[in-house]
Parts: C-alpha cells; sequence; structure tokens
C-alpha cells in the first residue's frame, strides 16, 4: 500500500509539474525561424507577427532568418529542434511543394511538424526589368510566348513558390523554355531583374511593392483570380486569356511532439492577432491579408497541407 501510495503521489506531482509548465508557457525569449533572408514577404510577415506576439504572450518573440536551398534548410532546423514551443517557423506554402521537388527532404513536412494556423496571404504578380521590350502586359505575354528561350526568370530556387509561379506561368502561356535563375530569396532576386541581369520574376505584392512604387520594375500580370488592391490598374492572368489561379499563403509551425497545450496557447494568440484590425492594417500595408480566424487553427492548416501537398504532387510529378 505504501509503494503505490508513493506511485500515486509521484504520478500527481508530475501531472501537476506538468500542468505549471504549461501554464507558465512562454517562460522565455521565442524563436521565430524564417527560412528565407531579409526583404521578403515571409520575413515582413514574420516580425509583424513576432511583434504582435511579443505583447500578446508577455514574452519576446525575435525574428531569425536562416535561408538555404529553397528554404529547406532552416525548415529542416525546426523539424529537429526541441518542442517546447520556443522554437518555430513561419513558412509560406513552399511547406506543401517542397515534397515534390526533392526527394531526400530531411524532414516530413506532413509528420514532423505541430500545425498552428495560417497567418495570412498575398497574391503573386509578374514583374520585369524595365528595359524589358513590352510595357504593355497582353503584349509583354505574347512576347513571352514568342521568344522564350531568350528570356529568364529569377526564382528562390527549386521548390520554392517562386519557382512554382514560374512553372505555372510557363504552362499557362504553353511555353518550357524559360530560363529559371535560382537565388537565395526575394530581395537578392529582385536586385537582379532591377538591374537588368535577369528579365522576370514572379513574387508577391510586399516583395515588389516597394520597388514598383519607386519605378524600379514593371508589373504585367497578378497571378490571383482578383486584382490587387495595392496594384489596382494591374490586370490579372484570366482577365488577359490564362488559366491562372496562386496566391501565396503563409503558416505558423512548431516542431512535431510540443505540448497541446502550448500549440493551444499559440493558435489562440494567432486567432486573436488575425482578427485584431491592428494587425490587419500593418499586413495590408504590405499588400498582404491576414487569414480569417478559422483558418488560423491547427485543425485547419492540417487540412490545408493535406491538400495542397496532394494537388502539386498531382500537378508537377507529371511534368
Amino acid at each position: 500500500m505504501a509503494f503505490k501510495s508513493k506511485a500515486l503521489l509521484f504520478s500527481a506531482g508530475m501531472l501537476c509539474a506538468l500542468a505549471a509548465q504549461a501554464q507558465s508557457y512562454p517562460s522565455r525569449t521565442i524563436t521565430l525561424v524564417v527560412p528565407f533572408p531579409p526583404g521578403g514577404a515571409a520575413d515582413a510577415t514574420a516580425r509583424i507577427l513576432a511583434d504582435d506576439f511579443s505583447q500578446r504572450l508577455g514574452q519576446q518573440v525575435v525574428v531569425e532568418n536562416q535561408n538555404g536551398a529553397g528554404g529547406t534548410i532552416g525548415t529542416a532546423r525546426v523539424a529537429r529542434a526541441k518542442p517546447d514551443g520556443y522554437t518555430l517557423l513561419l513558412n509560406n506554402m513552399s511547406q506543401s511543394t517542397v515534397n515534390v521537388f526533392y526527394d531526400n527532404l530531411p524532414y516530413d513536412t506532413l509528420k514532423d511538424f505541430a500545425s498552428i494556423g495560417s497567418v495570412a496571404y498575398v497574391p503573386m504578380m509578374l514583374v520585369a526589368t524595365k528595359g524589358f521590350p513590352a510595357d504593355d502586359p497582353a503584349a509583354a505575354l505574347r512576347y513571352i510566348k514568342a521568344n522564350p528561350q531568350r528570356i529568364s526568370m529569377a526564382t528562390n530556387g527549386q521548390g520554392s513558390v517562386t519557382e512554382v509561379c514560374s512553372r505555372l506561368i510557363q504552362r499557362a502561356l504553353g511555353v518550357r523554355d524559360l530560363m529559371e535563375v535560382p537565388y537565395k530569396g526575394s530581395g537578392p532576386a529582385l536586385i537582379d531583374v532591377i538591374g537588368g541581369q535577369v528579365d522576370l520574376a514572379c513574387d508577391s505584392s510586399p516583395s515588389t511593392q516597394g520597388y514598383l512604387n519607386g519605378g524600379k520594375l514593371k508589373a504585367f500580370a497578378m497571378t490571383s483570380a482578383q486584382r490587387d488592391a495595392s496594384v489596382p490598374d494591374v490586370p490579372t492572368f484570366k482577365e488577359l486569356g490564362y488559366d491562372m489561379d496562386l496566391s501565396l499563403w503563409f503558416a505558423l509551425y512548431a516542431p512535431a511532439g510540443t505540448p497541446k497545450d502550448v500549440v493551444g496557447t499559440l493558435a489562440q494568440a494567432l486567432q486573436a492577432a488575425v482578427a485584431d484590425p491592428k494587425f490587419g492594417q500593418r499586413m495590408t500595408g504590405l499588400g498582404a491579408y491576414p487569414e480569417k480566424q478559422a483558418e488560423a487553427t491547427p485543425q485547419a492548416l492540417d487540412v490545408r497541407m493535406r491538400s495542397e501537398v496532394q494537388r502539386w504532387r498531382a500537378l508537377f510529378r507529371k511534368d
């Protein structure tokens, strides 16, 4: 009886300790890993979210950029991190595309992460260097169709969203010969488009907006189903007669095995953030849009990830 009593007391003590640990989360700084360099939409989204979470959770949230290999290096770091809620991942939709382009990933995007929720989405657009030999969007697309082997397209590397966008644009135009030039992120890619070393890029509104406002790039077409309010004069591919529908989304993850209470705390903070007008104003200032609260949940992100992985595998494994 004494042994059983001690065992019961020990179990009760462990449960109390675990409960106290969950209730005290977070008790120190949280690292939010962005697997891309500064200057892109993922980085900007992460910094807005980090500011919000720092106030909402009562602990500092620090953004760390760890780029390389199309975002897989930083993502792998989070997959290997201790599942305690202090190392998180803010990734774009490449979390669902890399499975198609990489055969030997050091992680499984569906098994090695705990979903927290979707954060925001942004339209993407086809932009060009100022010296591109066409100004009108319809004429530009006709020129690309007629001269694919003479045109280069900047991407953020294998499996990145920008590469997916490049491939979808080529499918829509009926060409396969654009020369893709890989970069480590949107910042360096767009700098080379501005400099004329590369002709085109397909990137997000937050990444391109400043350059467009400064007259350093030409914008030809939105890949989303509707025009973007931040660049209302830029038509969609569909308006120009091409089958194209792509928006870039961002989501928050923790390593698999993170306690449910911790994931729940983070998900509640995320749902509060996307519903906060101040958060929304900062996001729309970038040309991005907060997700609905219904999408900012672990369950909704799990459904989205499974659906998107199947979508891209079915589409690109045929190439």
